[in-house]
């Protein structure tokens, strides 16, 4: 245990460094950056309570790397899947003599890198403050408790949203950000390879969509082949992950999923429903109907929002934004859907959505704020244009 707060001091220190040193940032975006690191430290501690009392893969990672499972060199371990997990705490159990507790620690950090990028990210794409209900609509996706949750702990979760995070803030200035963008992309294909191929996928399809030196007969036949290969990618997804669940630590011997399906008030099996039926649960359930007890409580108030959120896209205004808007906007949309569709079909239980949806969640809520954004922007440039005119009316009026 003093290890891990060893540990848990050692990256505060250095999440700190970071936030002071970043001149990008002024002191309100600091300072929300520091309440969101003692708040995702906060969530991890909620999960390290919570494994105490229930069974976790974070036990299984940490055993077979003490007990030399897979081999006692540290490239036996080097594997797309649950494998990499192991291969990426293997040096800090193995040379720094990390404990259980020291590991989530460190990978409760590994979360937070996440959260950091896409702050930087988010702040670098939104020109307005946005609101909902009076709260600043950034920092409640920025504090979605569910999100902290599952990834504040030794696991996928902290280590593929580090990486999607650092992966989609170094695609956004792609030309000068090799390092989080290659880094981030490695890390995506370490955890979830099938993911990485949706998010290439769908950036693909975004640049090809808005080059302006292609013909509309290029462009159809180039959508048509993305089209081919996103379909391609979320069955690859499907299949993949399918079998990676499957061997995850615990997950088929200890049937995992249901055991978080109880842990979130809600045993509801999904194999069964039809294909809208599984999209529409992956995304939007548990709900307050699924009869949820208190960890489903929060879950099911923020499904509510997400399912709020997502209505706005839900016009022909929205529409054509998406079909005119950059590849950052089209990646955010494709992987999203893809993603969705992929994970929805091995998600046999409400506890294993819960899990998975962490990973895709934030392209959606992107989309949604920069969609706002772009008609905010509108209304301030017909302002601008407003009082131009009014002021050179004013100008004649007083020349004459």
């Amino acid at each position: 245990m003093i290890y891990g707060i060893a540990i848990i001091i050692l990256t505060a220190v250095i999440a700190f460094s970071m936030i002071s040193a970043n001149t990008r940032l002024n002191n309100n975006d600091k300072k929300l950056l520091q309440n969101l690191y003692f708040f995702h430290l906060f969530m991890g501690f909620v999960y390290f309570t919570y494994v105490q009392f229930n069974r976790s893969d974070s036990r299984g990672y940490f055993r077979a790397v003490i007990f030399d499972e897979k081999g006692i060199n540290w490239f036996d371990y080097f594997s797309p899947g649950t494998p990499f997990v192991e291969w990426s705490i293997w040096p800090f159990i193995k040379f720094f003599g990390f404990t259980y507790e020291a590991s989530m620690a460190l990978f409760c950090f590994f979360g937070f890198i996440g959260f950091y990028f896409y702050f930087l990210f988010f702040k670098e794409r939104i020109k307005f403050k946005h609101q909902f209900f009076g709260v600043d609509l950034l920092t409640i996706f920025l504090f979605l408790p569910n999100m902290h949750f599952w990834t504040g702990s030794l696991g996928k979760g902290s280590l593929i949203f580090m990486g999607i995070g650092m992966f989609t803030y170094g695609l956004n200035k792609f030309n000068t950000r090799w390092v989080p963008l290659l880094l981030g992309a490695f890390i995506i294909w370490g955890i979830r390879v099938p993911i990485l191929l949706v998010m290439v996928m769908g950036t693909a399809i975004g640049f090809f969509i808005g080059a302006k030196n292609l013909s509309g007969g290029q462009k159809a036949l180039g959508i048509v082949v993305g089209v081919v290969g996103l379909i391609y990618s979320a069955q690859f997804t499907s299949s993949f992950l399918q079998l990676d669940e499957i061997n995850d630590v615990g997950a088929y011997f200890d049937n995992r999923g249901n055991e978080l399906s109880r842990g979130a008030g809600s045993g509801v099996n999904i194999q069964n429903y039809n294909f809208a039926q599984k999209i529409f649960t992956f995304l939007y359930r548990p709900l307050f109907i699924d009869g949820v007890n208190a960890l489903g409580l929060v879950v099911s108030v923020e499904n509510l929002f997400l399912l709020i959120m997502t209505f706005k896209l839900f016009s022909i205004k929205a529409v054509k934004y998406l079909l005119r808007a950059d590849y950052m906007v089209k990646m955010s949309i494709i992987a999203y859907i893809g993603a969705a569709v992929g994970l929805s079909t091995i998600a046999g239980n409400l506890g294993i959505v819960i899990r998975l949806k962490t990973m895709i969640v934030y392209f959606m809520l992107f989309v949604v704020i920069q969609y706002m954004d772009d008609e905010k922007m509108k209304k301030y440039i017909k302002f601008k244009k407003w009082q131009r005119k009014k002021k050179r009316m004013e100008e004649l009026r007083g020349a004459a």
